[in-house]
This record gives C-alpha cells, sequence and structure tokens, in this order.
C-alpha cells in the first residue's frame, strides 16, 4: 500500500481480523512517532518492556502492532525493535536487575542472610519472582542474580552440627496412624514398638515418636538420607512409653488435617519435661501436677514475651497466646490418654486455661459521640424505612439518614435499592437515572444529556460512545417496569427485602438498649402468640430465652416503657417481611417462606453482617459489636453502682466469672490483691441463715461452737465461714437430696474460683484442696452408708455442672466475683 493510500484510511475505523472489537488507525507518522518514543525511552531507563503497555500509551487498542504489521512496514519495524528491546532486557534485566543486585548487596554488608524471596519483595515483587518454577525457564538475568543469591547464601550457612559422643543414631518404622492405634491400645506393646514408633500423615509429613523416651536427643535433617534422630541410650525413660501411647490414641480422635500440628504441640511438653528436668508422670495425680507445672511455663513464655522485640522470649520456646491455649489442649489430650482412659477432667482438676486472647482494660472506652451517631443512623434508618413499607408508599422515596440523604427504589442487577452520595461514585452512576430535586426518573432525553456530561463518556470512541447511551436507555427502562411492579404490589420481593433490612438496622439498637449479647438476641425464641400477647402488655416487655451455652440458664429482660413503641412497631416489620409466614427466633434472614436463621447469623454473626450491609451506604459507620457495648455498658453501670460488679452483673445477665474474664474494668494487680484475700479468708463469703441448724454446706449439730474433728485438721472450722464447717465435729451430711445439693454447689463454686488462676499453687495446695478432697470422702462415706443416695449424687453432679446450683451458693457464686477479681 502506498503513501497516499495509507492516508485514505486515516482514522477510520476498521474491525480487526477475528480479534472481536473495533480498532482505530490513526495517523501513521505520529503513531510511528509516539512507539519510537516509548522505546527510546525505555532502552535508556531500562524500564522492561511490555507491548501491551506500548500499545496504551500510544493510545491503541491491544493487538494493534500486530495486527498492522502484517501491511505495514513501518509498523513491522515497530515490532522488530520492541522484540530486539524485549530479548535485551531478558538478558541482562536492566534496571530491574540493577535494583535487586543493590538489594542483595546491602542484605550481605548488614549481616543479612540474603533470599530470593526477601529481594524479590523488597523490589517490590512477589517472593516467588526470581524462584524457577515448574514449566517455566527463569530469564538469564533472573537466573544469574538466583546463583549470586546462592553464593552469597554459602557465606551465611550454620556449621555442621556435631553429633555428641556416645549419641546413636534411632531408627523408625512409619505405620499408619490406625495401626499403631491396635498395637498400643491395651498398653502391652513390646518396648521396641515405642522405639521404632513413627507415622506418617495424609499432608506427606512425618511424626517420630521413639525420641521421646530419651531425655536428651537431637533430630538432624541429612539430606537425601532425610531426617535422622540421635539419642543418648543412658537417658531412657521407660516411663515414658505412657506419654507415647497417650499421644497415639489422643491423635486418632483427632480429624486428619489437625493431627500434625497436635503432634508438634505434644512434643512441646516432652522438651520441656527434658530441659526442666521434670519427672515423667507415672500416675493420674502426677500427671495432673505436671500439666499445672507446665500450664504455669505457659503463662511464662507468654507473658516473657515482648511484643516490641521479637526475640526476647523465656527459655528457647516462642509463641503466641492463641498458639500457647492450643499446646495446652493439645497436652492435657495426650495425658488424659496415657493416664486417666481419657477423662481430661480428673488432669485438669484446679487448673485453668490459658486464655486465647490477652484483655485489654483500656479496650472498652468507646467514642460515645461515634456511639450516638451509629445507633442513630440506625434507628433513622429503622422508623423512615418502616413507615415506607407499612404505610405502602410508592417508589422512589426519599429518606433523611445522618449525614446524609438517600433514594429507596427497587432493586435492579448491578445497583443498590438504597441511593446514597456514597455508593453513586462509580460507572453505575445513579443519579443518572434519578433527579434528586423532583425525586422521579428523568425521561430518556434527560439520561441520555446525563450519559454525555460524564467524564467515562467523553473519554470513549464514538462506537462506544453510542453503546452507552443504548444501555443507558435499557436500564432506563428497566428501572420503570421495576418500580411499576414494586407499587402495584406491597408486599414485592424488594418491599421484603428492604424490610429485613430495617429489622437488621433494629437488631443493632436492640443490642444497645438490652445489653444482651448477638448470640442471644439474634436467637430468642419467638412464635405469633408471643407476637399478639406483648403487644397487650402493660407498661413494658418481657422478653426471655434460655442460654444453651450457661447450661439452660433463661435470660429475661424488658423493653421500658419508652422503648415500647419502636418494639411495637418492629413486631410490625416483622409480621410484615414473614409474609403470612412464621419463624421460630425473632430475627431470620431471607424474607417470607424462607425466613430462617443459619450458619454464622445464628453464632454471633448477626450485627456484623447487618453493619457491612450499611457500612457500604455510609462508609463513615463505625461498628460496635455487642462485647464492646456490653463492656460500655458495664463500665457504666459499675461506675453509677459504685464497681460492685455482682449489680453489673445482674443488669447484663450474666454470672460475674464471665463478666469480670470478659469485660475487665480493673487493674490487674488489684485483681490479684482480692484473689489472695479470698482465698486467706480475709473477708465474709456469706449471708446470715434463718435457719440455724440449716447451714449452705449441709446441717449444724451445735451452731456457733465451733470444734475440730481431727488432729492437725488442715483448716480451722468457723462458723461464718460456711465452707470450713467440713471440718467442724458437729457437721452433718444429711442423705437427702437437697442437703447433697448444697455440698456439690459449694465445690462447683471453689472449683470455679480455682479456675481462674492456675499459678496460686500455694492457696490451692493449703486452703482449696483440702476442702475439694473432704466433700469428696464425705460423699464417699454416705455412698457407703446409705447405698440409695449414689444415683442422686451423680445425677446431682450433672446439674451442678450445667451451673444449677442451689439458691444459697447461686448467690454466693454471683456476689462474690469481686472478692476474686
Amino acid at each position: 500500500m502506498s503513501v497516499t493510500d495509507e492516508s485514505t484510511v486515516t482514522k477510520t475505523a476498521r474491525l480487526a481480523n477475528k480479534r472481536g472489537f473495533i480498532t482505530v488507525l490513526y495517523d501513521h507518522a505520529e503513531l510511528q512517532a509516539s512507539f519510537e518514543g516509548t522505546l527510546e525511552a525505555w532502552r535508556k531507563s531500562g524500564e522492561e518492556p511490555m507491548k501491551g503497555k506500548l500499545e496504551k500509551v500510544a493510545g491503541v487498542t491491544n493487538g494493534y502492532l500486530h495486527i498492522t504489521a502484517k501491511k505495514h512496514f513501518w509498523a513491522e519495524k515497530i515490532l522488530t525493535d520492541y522484540k530486539l528491546l524485549r530479548r535485551e532486557w531478558e538478558d541482562h534485566g536492566g534496571a530491574e536487575y540493577k535494583a535487586m543486585k543493590k538489594i542483595l548487596n546491602e542484605m550481605i554488608k548488614n549481616g543479612e542472610e540474603p533470599s530470593v524471596g526477601v529481594i524479590g519483595e523488597k523490589a517490590g515483587r512477589s517472593s516467588v519472582y526470581l524462584l524457577p518454577r515448574k514449566n517455566r525457564q527463569l530469564y538469564p538475568w533472573k537466573m544469574k542474580l538466583f546463583e549470586e543469591t546462592k553464593e552469597a547464601q554459602k557465606a551465611f550457612d550454620k556449621p555442621v552440627l556435631e553429633i555428641p559422643k556416645g549419641y546413636v543414631r534411632l531408627t523408625h518404622q512409619c505405620q499408619p496412624l490406625g495401626a499403631l492405634v491396635k498395637e498400643m491400645e491395651f498398653g502391652d506393646g513390646e518396648i521396641i514398638a515405642y522405639k521404632i514408633a513413627a507415622v506418617a500423615f495424609a499432608n506427606g509429613k512425618e511424626a517420630y515418636f521413639g525420641s521421646w523416651l530419651y531425655q536428651r536427643w537431637l533430630r538432624l535433617s541429612e539430606g537425601q538420607k532425610g531426617v535422622s534422630t540421635y539419642v543418648d541410650p543412658s537417658s531412657f525413660d521407660v516411663q515414658r512409653t505412657s506419654l507415647v501411647r497417650g499421644a497415639i490414641l489422643a491423635l486418632n480422635g483427632i480429624p486428619e488435617k489437625s493431627q500434625g500440628i497436635r503432634v508438634k504441640h505434644m512434643e512441646k511438653y516432652i522438651n520441656w519435661l527434658n530441659r526442666t528436668e521434670n519427672i515423667t508422670p507415672k500416675s493420674a495425680k502426677e500427671a495432673e501436677k505436671s500439666y499445672r507445672e507446665f500450664t504455669f511455663y505457659l503463662h511464662q513464655v507468654v507473658k516473657g514475651k515482648d511484643p516490641r522485640r521479637k526475640n526476647q522470649t523465656i527459655d528457647i520456646d516462642n509463641f503466641s497466646r492463641k498458639n500457647a491455649g492450643r499446646i495446652q489442649a493439645s497436652v492435657l489430650l495426650m495425658l488424659a490418654e496415657a493416664f486417666t482412659n481419657g477423662n481430661a477432667e480428673k488432669i485438669q482438676g484446679m487448673t485453668g486455661i490459658v486464655e486465647s486472647s490477652s484483655q485489654n482494660e483500656n479496650e472498652a472506652v468507646i467514642d460515645i459521640d461515634a456511639l450516638g451517631d451509629a445507633l442513630s443512623y440506625y434507628y433513622q434508618f429503622f422508623e423512615q424505612v418502616t413507615d415506607f413499607l407499612l404505610e405502602h408508599k410508592p417508589y422512589p422515596y426519599a429518606i433523611k439518614l445522618l449525614e446524609h440523604d438517600a433514594i429507596l427504589v427497587p432493586q435492579i442487577p448491578t445497583y443498590p435499592q438504597i441511593m446514597t452520595p456514597f455508593n453513586g461514585a462509580n460507572r453505575f452512576d445513579w443519579r443518572i437515572y434519578f433527579n434528586p430535586d423532583v425525586l422521579d426518573l428523568r425521561n430518556e432525553t434527560g439520561v441520555k444529556a446525563a450519559v454525555m456530561r460524564s467524564e467515562v463518556y467523553q473519554r470513549k470512541s464514538p462506537s462506544k460512545q453510542a453503546l452507552m447511551l443504548n444501555r443507558a436507555a435499557d436500564t432506563l427502562n428497566t428501572f420503570r417496569a421495576a418500580i411499576l411492579k414494586a407499587n402495584s404490589d406491597y408486599y414485592h420481593n424488594t418491599r421484603l427485602s428492604l424490610g429485613l433490612l430495617a429489622m437488621r438496622a433494629y437488631f443493632m439498637v436492640m443490642m444497645d438498649i438490652t445489653g444482651l449479647n448477638d448470640v442471644t438476641l439474634a436467637t430468642m425464641p419467638w412464635n405469633d402468640e408471643n407476637d399478639l400477647l406483648e403487644e397487650e402488655n402493660g407498661d413494658s416487655i418481657k422478653l426471655r430465652n434460655i442460654k444453651h451455652r450457661a447450661g439452660g440458664k433463661v435470660v429475661e429482660f424488658s423493653i421500658q416503657r419508652k422503648f415500647k413503641p419502636s418494639f411495637i412497631t418492629f413486631l410490625k416489620l416483622r409480621r410484615f417481611v414473614l409474609d403470612g409466614y412464621s419463624c421460630d427466633t425473632l430475627y431470620f434472614t431471607g424474607t417470607s417462606k424462607n425466613a430462617k436463621l443459619e450458619g454464622l447469623q445464628q453464632n454471633g454473626g448477626f450485627g456484623v453482617y447487618a453493619y457491612k450491609d450499611f457500612q457500604s451506604y455510609y462508609p463513615g459507620l463505625k461498628y460496635f459489636g455487642s462485647r464492646k457495648l456490653r463492656r460500655f455498658k458495664k463500665q457504666w453501670i459499675m461506675k453509677e453502682t459504685n464497681g460492685r460488679t455482682y449489680l453489673a452483673a445482674k443488669l447484663l445477665q450474666h454470672t460475674e466469672s464471665i463478666s469480670q474474664s470478659n469485660y475487665p474494668a480493673q487493674p490487674k494487680d488489684e485483681s490479684q490483691k482480692m484473689m489472695a484475700n479470698y482465698f486467706d479468708y480475709q473477708h465474709s463469703l456469706t449471708m446470715e441463715i434463718d435457719d440455724r441448724e440449716m447451714i449452705g454446706s449441709g446441717a449444724c449439730k451445735s451452731h456457733n461452737q465451733p470444734e475440730v474433728q481431727v488432729e492437725n485438721a488442715p483448716i480451722k472450722p468457723d462458723c461464718n465461714k460456711k465452707m470450713t464447717c467440713l471440718f467442724c465435729k458437729h457437721y452433718r451430711l444429711m442423705p437427702i437430696k437437697q442437703e447433697i445439693h448444697k455440698v456439690l454447689s459449694m465445690k462447683y463454686v471453689i472449683k470455679e474460683f480455682s479456675k481462674l488462676h492456675a499459678w496460686s499453687q500455694t492457696h490451692f495446695d493449703t486452703v482449696t484442696e483440702p476442702i475439694l478432697d473432704r466433700i469428696e470422702l464425705l460423699l464417699k462415706a454416705l455412698k457407703t452408708k446409705c447405698p440409695e443416695t449414689s444415683g442422686i449424687i451423680e445425677d446431682l453432679r450433672k446439674e451442678v455442672d450445667k451451673q444449677n446450683l442451689t439458691s444459697y451458693w447461686q448467690g454466693v457464686h454471683e456476689r462474690n466475683w469481686e472478692a476474686v477479681w
């Protein structure tokens, strides 16, 4: 084609061969100059040449050069120059190689062991950028840098660890876990079986148990030989076979995907035994003591880990609080299988758990203004949307919220049902179709005019501009049809889904009104009878739910008079969204026949989902979950009640143990001091009882005349301290259900207090343990003398474990958490 012929097609749109898109040809001289200028700039800067970027800079579509080069010599020359420049970059790397080489040199200079992954990340690439991959050859410059890094690493290689004199290599024999279980289930396996015991997991990893039998051992990776274990034969401890057996049986009850990490957790305990030279437990009693001491060690590691200094740890262990809790749980399983036939409670005893996260005493501080704004936003939305729905008002409809106005419209694909200034800044700008001033759809002329004023439209080619105008007209018609349909059916799906969103808004308000946590409020049982009855229930509305995780404890609360109208309105909205159907919970997801509560939203995630919905309409909205709201509410209550946590717990509907462990409000040093005071009996733990013959822990033959029953009793009886009555000569445990219930309730309360501080070993040994032992001794004697009480005792144990205590000990349990914290 001649130059004259070329000029005749300047700025003429032509269909690109077999590409499916429009390619626009520009003035060739100008275009050629653009390509050459870009290539020259890349040549000087050393930047990576990319054909797609080259075409983008010139303002042409992807693939333009390849197609044009078939017919025009100038384009073929540009393509050839690009390929030469690209090949040169692949060989030498240009500016990128220089930058990464500089990073490598700086790492060596600073004494930092180099790696291609770190170099890649520091250069702004991924950690695998310089790594060879399957079916992909590295560019020469990358391979060169890879080899240079590998060579530099040699200077940082650790010296080969010498095997201590006298150590021997231990052989392993990997078997399926099931085979090991059969071999060791009854504890009669041969010693050699324990020495070679190893298991291969589904992910290809292996665990070696034989080394656990030795107090001194080391494990080395020996290249192609794999992992080898060397042990000191003189440190063999036959008692460790129980631990190996316990670990294998415990793993058998754990999901496959978790078995590997559980073995590592258990090995932490073995390493701890070796380092501290603690005696291997031989019985359940010794295992309980060892478990308590190991828990103390876990606490030390967690507390000794300064987050500002990554390498500061106690001993050689370094793990987070969350991992410490997991390690503790794994070790408990192993010891339980080894010594108590899987009964973990006997090993745990009074030892508390390592909390998965530390509590920050300032965590409950809340921005009052932000909280007020959030609650106002939710309530305004609920009130106005509910009025729109129940009064059958037509779309589109304007509402006024905290910081902005919004327009309610029927939902159509790619557009929200609530249009706000914060969700109209993308290519689906709703302002194109709706005129906020007159609150109505624009006509087609107005819509097209709005499209033509947009920056997106002005950047498009003529063909794309025509396409945008046609699509805008189609969307306008879709909106018209949707509005007509939704306005002719007051129970249209779009109205029901909007009502569901308004219910979520009220949920966020109701969490604050009631102080209930997310899961309790979301799963509140409800039915049509409740619904109709509650509207006529006087000055307040009483609601009830059962906290299944707290042993079936009933939770009741009332919404006071000033909140009653809004709750009545909410119930009307709830009936509207159900559209004649029913749901057994107060809140739900889905509408009409699809209404139900499932998944994360019934397990504490209802409020989170609600917040995410509203944040898309108003990004400035702050999140206040149920725990944060309850912490704030508790702070206010404690301030108003002179800090008595009993009252705070009463109003928030949970025991004071939960109050203080999850919603802290006191410094730790004060907590420790109060704990010590409790165990030393420096304050009263009970209130006066009307019947002087009946006491909180049983019955008394001679009240106010305490007398030690046996010489050298660990605790001196005191009539004002009911737990000490167990050691009095006049104490009687009567073989009737009510009296047995008292004693078991008392035991439960003591155990709960003790679990809070696993490291209070002295207090436990001198005060708590004798009382618990005494209770069990008395119950055993009662069973012997009155065999018919055996079944009663066991049934009552189960009830008490569910926190069904006698009223007296329930009061002690609730009133005296402040004594512990």
